[in-house]
Formats: C-alpha cells, structure tokens, sequence
C-alpha cells in the first residue's frame, strides 16, 4: 500500500487476513460470503485501473477447503496465473508443472512461469535444460531473475530484532546489509584468513574472544555478534566504533545463536528506496513483460 502508494484502505487490498490457524477464524463464514468479499474489495480496487495483480499466497493450495485457493480465485475472477518459483534446484519444474496441473484441473488460464531469485551457478543450467522442459510440457517461461544478494540481504537491524540482546556499539548503522554469517571459533592468524574471504559478513563468537573481534573488524564486516552475554574488551567496541560496525551482545551459546539466525530474512520495506530500485531494475530486465502484457490482451 505504502510502496505503491495505493489509496484504498487495507480491508479492501487485504479483504481478510488469513493465519496459521485460519480454519477457526473463517468457521463463521461461508465460501459464498468469503468470495462475495472477495468481489467486492475487487469491484472498488479495480475501478479507473487498466490491471489489478491479485497476489496469491506462496502456498497454491490454501484455502483449497473453501474453493478459494489461487487457482480457484483467479477462475472466478478470469484471471491468467502467473506462476512464480523460487530458487535453483530441480524440484522447481515439478513445482511449476504441478502449477499448471492445479490450474487446469480448476479450469483457470495458465500464463505461465517466473523463476525468481535464482542463484547465479544455476542459470545455465536454468537456461539450458529448464526452460526446454518446461516448453516441452506447455509452461512458458515469462522469466529468470538471477539471485542478487543486495536484495536478499537482510540488515543488522533485521537480525536484531530476531536474536534481540543489547546493541552495544554501532546502533546508527544498523541499516547496514550483511550478506554470510561467520563463526569465528580459532586463532587469531587462522580467523584472519578466514574472515577475508567473505565480505559484508556478520562475525558470531564469545565475547570472552577479542582476539576473533578484533580480527573481524581488519576486514569487511558489517556487524559483531557476541555470545553469550560476555561483555567484551573495550578495545573491541573501540574498533568497531572507528569501522561503523555495530556490536550486539546475546545471551544465547553460539550454537543456539546460529540457530536463531535461520529465522532471519532480508524484506524489502516501504522506506528501502535502494532495494525497490533494484527490484525494479532486476525485473525490467529479466521478465518478458512485453509477453505478459501480451497474455492480458494489452498493448505493450
């Protein structure tokens, strides 16, 4: 709403939400009074519009038990699908495919397939085996957008509010990005080669290791963790105040840290100018826009 800067309230963009225990929630309703809602947030979006996006959950099925899923909705509204995937591994034709299966079962137009976020050792093989097969089975691909980790990555602030703890150095610079997670548990030399492989790091260890800190802040990191609520060497936060990095003391063991930061995912917000320019780029140039305009009987 923000980013597009789109003037309907929220009841009529999102008509209802749904959460992990949404059975319970829409037990009062029946499918009919469901997708008469869902019509009429339509009806007052759509008006003066040339397109309307309706973006569908990254789950197909759901609400699958109310003939509301995707597929369903966009047979009802008349709407092609566009199928967007996620990642480089092989199960993403089958996925694409059981796609275009869902949708021709319910009846709904199949436009065809985006593969999104595609890391960069994979598009050859995207490109050479993936699209072929795909066209073979009548999935057309509309797109392959190559991974770009400016995008993906998430911020200090967003681990942060993941791990929680206290910042104790750096809090102004919390927007920086942090694109691979380092465990420093070695000697001075050893972390000291290891660290300058990776840049734009965040570096977790104790906070009983200034020697792994200091190390960490002689090359491109972007923020300290220190476990276990080991208050560390002021020389440390020192450092790290000349370099920019912010510090973040938790109480968690390193292991439990680690674990914690499989939550952590970078989003692009509102107020993220830098990364909604990329998007955008990225976008206008691995989409085939002009072939999906197409689809939608719409001059390009």
């Amino acid at each position: 709403k923000e980013t597009l800067k789109l003037a309907h309230p929220l009841r009529d963009l999102c008509p209802f939400p749904v959460t992990d225990d949404f059975l319970g929630m829409l037990t009062p309703f029946s499918p009919a009074e469901l997708l008469k809602r869902i019509k009429d947030a339509h009806e007052r979006v759509s008006r003066d519009k040339d397109v309307v996006i309706h973006e569908s959950s990254t789950n197909p099925e759901l609400l699958l038990s109310y003939g509301l899923s995707g597929p369903e909705l966009a047979r009802a509204f008349g709407a092609p699908v566009l199928f967007v995937t996620r990642g480089g591994g092989d199960s993403i034709v089958d996925r694409a495919l059981l796609g275009k299966l869902f949708c021709d079962k319910v009846g709904a137009p199949f436009m065809g397939i985006v593969m999104n976020d595609v890391p960069l050792q994979c598009m050859g093989k995207v490109k050479d085996a993936f699209v072929p097969l795909l066209r073979e089975h009548g999935v057309d691909t509309l797109g392959t957008i190559p991974q770009n980790v400016r995008l993906t990555a998430p911020t200090v602030a967003e681990i942060f509010d993941v791990l929680g703890g206290q910042v104790l150095e750096g809090r102004e610079f919390m927007d920086r990005s942090v694109e691979n997670f380092l465990v420093g548990a070695m000697t001075h030399e050893s972390a000291l080669r290891y660290f300058q492989r990776s840049v734009n790091k965040a570096v977790i260890t104790g906070g009983d290791r200034p020697d792994i800190a200091l190390a960490a802040l002689e090359t491109s990191t972007s923020a300290l963790i220190l476990t276990g609520n080991l208050y560390p060497d002021v020389q440390v936060l020192r450092r790290a105040s000349e370099k920019r990095v912010p510090v973040i003391l938790v109480p968690y063991d390193t292991y439990t840290t680690v674990e914690k930061l499989d939550m952590v995912t970078g989003r692009i917000k509102p107020q993220d100018a830098t990364k909604i320019k990329l998007a955008r780029e990225s976008v206008a140039r691995y989409v085939d826009w002009k072939g999906v305009l197409e689809r939608l009987g719409i001059s390009a």
